[in-house]
């Protein structure tokens, strides 16, 4: 038994055990991004016992489920989350997904005038067709 252990710790030393990246840090750097409207709750991650949304790890691959604000393009929105990723988990592969294109006007207020959510943080975390 204590040779399989031994041997065991030599396997997991030649392979290389990952390290969990920050997910608080993914988290954060994908939510400063100007194109960022919110997480999508159909991934998740846990740490510890905190259910984390819009982040999948799995390995060496980050999937990213991102709302974007409409008036950036698809292809600028994950160029913008890819740079701010790779700052904060660089060795990590990259996926992202865009459900929903958010409008930051759709939602009136009690008056029926559009406010600009981005100027409000109005739409962090979204629950997917919950602003439909």
């Amino acid at each position: 038994m204590i040779g399989h252990d031994r041997d065991a710790a030599v396997m997991e030393a030649e392979v290389g055990v990952m390290p969990q990246p920050d997910v608080e840090a993914i988290v954060a750097a994908v939510l400063a991004c100007a194109g960022v409207a919110g997480l999508d709750s159909d991934i998740v991650t846990y740490v510890g016992d905190r259910r984390v949304e819009g982040v999948g790890i799995s390995g060496d691959v980050m999937q990213l489920h991102v709302h974007g604000w409409c008036d950036l393009s698809v292809e600028v929105l994950c160029a913008e989350i890819c740079a701010a990723v790779a700052v904060v988990a660089p060795t990590m592969s990259v996926v992202i997904s865009v459900p929903e294109i958010v409008d930051p006007y759709e939602f009136p207020d009690d008056a029926g005038n559009g406010t600009d959510l981005r100027a409000t943080g109005g739409v962090r975390r979204l629950v997917p067709g919950s602003h439909r």
